[in-house]
């Protein structure tokens, strides 16, 4: 049995924040590898989890729901659990607030994936908000996972492949400039709801006119020739 180690993506700002984003997720997004796993025991479960904090200086309660993506098997479920509960498949939003004190860390929000035997991969997205205000995200986070799964598109590139295009500055106003637009195969700016403000298929150009877009917490998403995704926070100014 070969067993890949989780790949973590390490996104981190700095506390460049705007005013409405309060928490900070210490990993913008988790992804795991499976290959040659014996699932036969269709209770077999295999965890995701990703860390946050209260970044301000007041007590905060905080919601999540979660999004899940085309790619997931019907026969899979996925449990979703925080500080307060573990709960069913079924349910996709915290029941309970979690209350955050100032500086608060390492609070886990986690997804337990349960393939039943079925080969296959799953991304979730998970969206953060104060409690009682829904409709204004706070930050997001993105979960990836195959288990014997071949031809999955992965939220993860390697570091190499990372490195062979950057996009700066960050934070940013005005343009996104692209660093071997060449080999990236789309690019999209998405807010922290998941809604696409701005998308291109093909070679990316050298610049992006985000000069339109409000302040605050964006994610730029690309995918490159080998057919992987890279997710990486962008902050814009005022």
């Amino acid at each position: 049995m070969k067993f890949l180690a989780p790949l973590f993506l390490l996104l981190l700002s700095t506390g460049l924040l705007h005013a409405q984003s309060v928490i900070l997720l210490e990993q913008d997004s988790v992804t795991q590898v499976l290959e040659d796993v014996d699932i036969s025991n269709e209770y077999k479960e295999f965890p995701l989890s990703l860390f946050f904090k209260n970044n301000t200086d007041s007590s905060i309660s905080i919601h999540w729901r979660r999004e899940f993506g085309g790619n997931c098997p019907l026969e899979w479920d996925v449990t979703a659990g925080d500080q307060n509960i573990t709960y069913i498949p079924t349910v996709n939003e915290s029941y309970h607030p979690i209350g955050m004190e100032p500086g608060d860390s390492n609070f886990i929000v986690q997804q337990i994936f349960y393939p039943r035997s079925v080969p296959g991969c799953c991304d979730i997205r998970l969206i953060f908000s104060l409690e009682g205000d829904a409709d204004n995200p706070v930050d997001t986070g993105y979960f990836h996972i195959e288990v014997n799964a071949e031809g999955c598109l992965a939220t993860s590139v390697s570091e190499e492949d990372a490195e062979a295009f950057n996009i700066y500055p960050n934070p940013a106003s005005g343009f996104l400039n692209i660093v071997n637009g060449h080999l990236i195969e789309s690019i999209e700016i998405l807010d922290l709801s998941g809604k696409i403000h701005d998308q291109r298929v093909g070679p990316a150009p050298p610049q992006i006119d985000i000069s339109s877009l409000p302040a605050g917490v964006y994610f730029c998403r690309i995918r490159n020739r080998p057919g992987k995704l890279w997710i990486k926070k962008i902050i814009l100014g005022g």
